[in-house]
């Protein structure tokens, strides 16, 4: 498996998802620190059993980063919706 950086792809996820949290949540998004947020879904999803699976089953299988990536962006947006 390709080596994922869990902290730059949960930035990138962060980053195409806080549009559309900041427009569904403006007073909330302007008293969030983008920087402060990707940094506490970093830490939740690290932790998260379902990314842990993800991670373990890829590398039994020979997935590609990509595969991952796409399960982190679904855990991040999961993540945000639960922000509020």
């Amino acid at each position: 498996m390709g080596s994922i950086d869990i902290k730059e792809s949960v930035r990138r996820a962060v980053a195409m998802e806080w549009p559309r949290f900041a427009t569904n949540h403006p007073r909330l998004a302007q008293v969030l620190d983008e920087t402060l947020v990707t940094e506490s879904a970093i830490q939740s999803i690290a932790d998260d059993p379902e990314y842990q699976e993800a991670i373990a089953t890829a590398d039994a299988m020979g997935a590609g980063a990509e595969v991952i990536a796409s399960v982190i962006q679904r855990l991040v947006g999961k993540w945000l919706r639960l922000l509020v």
